[in-house]
């Protein structure tokens, strides 16, 4: 997925908070990013109410070894239900 960059969203957040930000700012940072305008406007207000400009990590699931142990029970499929016995 891409997304625009810190550096650019952090210019758009000053922009914006001299009050000199316009749509043609964002319509361009989206073309130079490769992404969708709303992505752009959605980059910039997560700026605005959350005070961050890099985009949110994201968690990755931790498997227990008892849900391993259900996978490798059920052959590796997922689609097996786990009745919890």
């Amino acid at each position: 997925m891409r997304t625009p960059g810190p550096v650019l969203v952090a210019w758009l957040l000053e922009l914006d908070v001299a009050g000199a930000l316009t749509t043609a700012h964002v319509r361009a940072s989206a073309q130079i990013s490769g992404v969708n305008v709303r992505t752009v406007w959605r980059r910039l207000a997560a700026a605005r109410t959350e005070g961050r400009v890099e985009r949110r990590s994201r968690t990755r699931p931790e498997l227990s070894g008892q849900a391993w142990e259900v996978l490798a029970q059920a052959g590796g499929n997922v689609s097996v239900r786990c009745t919890g016995t």
